[in-house]
């Protein structure tokens, strides 16, 4: 059996991106399928090139820069665009590998039905992991990109009903959760030595987080350090996002896209993950990066955004908090109760470790492509 992976910036290695979660479920399926074509849609890089791992082979194109990619009807051309420019190299892949099953592991809109329509003997399948909030256009386009597909996975139960509720056929959605493999930690840095004030880590801008978040957050830790001496934030960016504008942000207590320490450093060294979502009317994954802070024992602090329930219980691994009010009182709890703390990040681990199992996720995904049978 042969397959292939559609995607943008989808490298053979680690990336800050939730693509290494991909990355993970290629590699641990890679002995089920003769052939792996994996087509990456790439920015940075200007010529159309692949390399060759095994029986993986990674395709790179070019995926040209459109006006207000994040928007609504922006990214759906953009990827529109994108696809329409490298069709003919990709149906050559599939004819030449003898290509089954082709599973979308970004939303590329309305070029997901086109390939059910353009190669009818291949199952297309997708996967979807979070949804704007409901709007008349936008649903249209999700109902239409994904209606035709012979199975989408969703990451939440209500990203699922949402899907239902527009009326697509519930007997072809999987919930299939984002999982992580359990790494070692890397050791310590002297940037962080003695420290004595809970360390508070905030990341964007992830899947679903946008500035206006980042702006919330940090308007939380300014009120918190003008409450207590006895924490400090630490605000990271991934490198392509961020803009030295941010930097002018820092004071007292809270620092922005540390130098000179390593992303895995700083978690190490971090008590505490705060991400709150501003606009609670959307779906989130929840982001990967929730899990992976969970995994390294990290309690969760966010808002009652749709799809957070999922995995952060209320008071056991972290708090879902209704308003800024909220937020402030459960960092508090968290900075000034080193117990309670502890207990949380224990906690998150441990439900991580048992209910987003990264093996789980590989059997179902491979009994979502076919590849193997109840």
């Amino acid at each position: 059996m042969n397959i292939m992976f559609i995607g943008i910036d989808f490298y053979p290695r680690q990336t800050p991106s939730d693509k290494n979660f991909w990355l993970s479920i290629v590699n641990e399926v890679k002995n089920k399928f003769q052939k792996i074509q994996i087509v990456s849609f790439v920015k940075k890089k200007s010529d159309t090139h692949i390399e060759v791992y095994d029986n993986i082979v990674f395709n790179y194109f070019k995926f040209l820069s459109f006006p207000s990619p994040y928007s609504l009807i922006g990214g759906f051309i953009a990827r529109l665009i994108a696809f329409c420019l490298h069709i003919i190299n990709i149906k050559r892949i599939i004819k030449q590998n003898g290509i089954e099953v082709v599973h979308f592991v970004d939303n590329f809109g309305i070029v997901m039905p086109l390939m059910k329509l353009l190669y009818r003997n291949v199952r297309i399948t997708a996967s979807l992991a979070a949804a704007r909030p409901k709007d008349r256009m936008y649903d249209l386009l999700l109902r239409i990109s994904y209606s035709y597909l012979d199975r989408i996975a969703t990451f939440t139960e209500c990203l699922k009903e949402r899907l239902i509720a527009m009326g697509i056929d519930k007997d072809k959605i999987d919930v299939i959760r984002w999982a992580v493999k359990i790494i070692a930690k890397e050791g310590r840095n002297d940037h962080y030595q003695n420290k004595d004030k809970k360390v508070v880590l905030w990341t964007g801008f992830l899947t679903q987080v946008r500035e206006e978040d980042f702006f919330l957050a940090m308007r939380i830790a300014k009120r918190l350090i003008m409450t207590t001496d006895k924490c400090k934030f630490i605000f990271c960016f991934k490198s392509h996002f961020f803009n030295t504008k941010y930097k002018k942000y820092e004071s007292e207590g809270i620092e922005v896209q540390p130098n000179n320490i390593s992303f895995n450093q700083i978690v190490n060294y971090s008590d505490i993950y705060f991400c709150p979502i501003k606009d609670q009317n959307k779906i989130i994954g929840p982001p990967l990066t929730w899990i992976e802070m969970m995994l390294h024992g990290k309690p969760i602090i966010t808002t009652a955004v749709n799809g957070a329930k999922e995995i952060v219980k209320n008071r056991e691994n972290g708090y879902i908090c209704k308003d800024e009010g909220a937020l402030i009182d459960s960092l508090l709890n968290l900075v000034v109760d080193s117990r309670c703390c502890k207990k949380m990040g224990q906690y998150a681990r441990e439900f991580i470790k048992n209910s987003f199992n990264f093996e789980v996720s590989c059997q179902k995904y491979l009994k979502l492509w076919g590849a193997i049978h109840e």
